[in-house]
């Protein structure tokens, strides 16, 4: 039982906007400007607290993380490389 807050949780989307980069003129104006998200104070099951870097572990209905090295005494840094989303008509 209980939580734990950890340092921070960065959400990784894609890095550009379109499928196929090399197919545009511009490439700079397809970056992503929402390709990272940075949660700080998010919580977490206890259990998390004790994870190292380099392990990996789901967290319910958002996607699969790894523990990244940045974790210290402040706290845990998780780095999502896996999304999980629901399709709209399970949403429904």
């Amino acid at each position: 039982g209980g939580a734990v807050a950890l340092a921070e949780v960065r959400l990784y989307e894609r890095l550009f906007t379109v499928p196929n980069v090399n197919a545009e003129d511009d490439w700079l104006a397809r970056l992503n400007p929402k390709s990272l998200e940075v949660v700080r104070g998010a919580m977490a099951e206890k259990a998390v607290g004790q994870c190292k870097p380099g392990d990996a572990l789901q967290f319910e209905r958002i996607g699969f993380f790894v523990c990244d090295p940045d974790s210290g005494n402040a706290g845990k840094v998780f780095n999502r490389t896996i999304t999980l989303k629901e399709s709209k008509e399970k949403a429904k």
